[in-house]
């Protein structure tokens, strides 16, 4: 999938391409803000949805899965600093 914001013109600006097993909107278990970004699929894709709450639940339900989601922002802080 490809991530990608709309620029004042309506040019479209690239945030990232996703990968199988990848996610995004991870910012939402901590934030309450709306990101105007959006999502293609490049090829045929299969998502899984959750809502915020949901993820919430889930992530006291299994904390192990609140580390490897900062280990990706980790991974993502670590990428965009030597660009």
């Amino acid at each position: 999938m490809k991530i990608f914001r709309l620029s004042e013109s309506g040019k479209e600006q690239l945030i990232r391409i996703l990968e199988p097993g990848d996610f995004v909107g991870e910012l939402a278990p901590f934030s309450e803000s709306v990101f105007a970004h959006f999502a293609v699929a490049m090829e045929k894709t299969e998502l899984c949805i959750m809502r915020r709450n949901d993820l919430q639940a889930f992530l006291m339900k299994y904390p192990e899965i609140s580390i490897r989601i900062l280990e990706e922002f980790s991974r993502r802080l670590e990428k965009t600093a030597k660009n």
